[in-house]
């Protein structure tokens, strides 16, 4: 799971010209924790609003990331555009699945 949004962070990071130094500094994070969220170490648990500010990074796109660890089917879901509150249901769902087995992971989609 954490590998699959290590590569969506890598691929915004980079499509946006950014070094893992200069995306850490934005989030007031270090270098080394921008790699380990990229690797799959870690997870940016408390960092989602700040890269979908720095990256464009939606929580559909965290999701699918995580859901749909294909790259077909990510790109697919990027370029499909949910209404708002379809896309807080699924959030929602996938929130109370992570919650009963890995306990408590919150995304939040607004600024």
């Amino acid at each position: 799971m954490t590998q699959a949004i290590g590569n969506l962070v890598r691929t915004q990071r980079k499509e946006r010209g950014l070094t893992q130094e200069q995306l850490g500094r934005l989030l007031g994070v270090s270098q080394v924790a921008v790699s380990e969220w990229e690797t799959g170490k870690t997870t940016p648990h408390n960092h989602m609003v700040g890269l979908k500010r720095e990256l464009g990074i939606e929580a559909d796109e965290f999701l699918a990331a995580v859901v749909f660890d294909d790259p077909v089917v990510r790109e697919i879901w990027g370029q499909t555009r949910l209404p708002q509150q379809a896309r807080q249901a699924l959030v929602t769902i996938y929130e109370q699945l992570l919650s009963a087995s890995h306990g408590t992971y919150a995304i939040d989609i607004h600024d």
